[in-house]
């Protein structure tokens, strides 16, 4: 069998500090940031939009049926704005 150098944990560590290139943080528009890593999370003081709606219309359909072969729906229910979300049907 052939004797093998391992190195200890806190030595690999302390080589793998040594030879990282520390990044720059610089400042830059939004339009031009795709590519580039965040140097800080971004975290937002409140939910947005901050309360439960909709800006456009849409409807709902069970995958599972319409993966059976099935194309016509009934609608089982309307959701008008401002009015307390209704629950699926399962």
């Amino acid at each position: 069998m052939l004797a093998m150098n391992l190195l200890s944990v806190t030595h690999a560590e302390k080589i793998i500090r040594s030879t990282q290139n520390k990044a720059r943080t610089v400042e830059c528009a939004l339009a031009s940031s795709l590519g580039k890593i965040l140097a800080e999370s971004i975290v937002a003081d409140r939910d947005q939009p901050s309360a439960d709606r909709s800006s456009m219309d849409g409807i709902a359909l069970s995958m599972a049926t319409w993966k059976k072969g099935c194309r016509e729906f009934s609608i089982e229910g309307v959701q008008k704005a401002g009015i307390a979300a209704k629950t699926l049907k399962k």
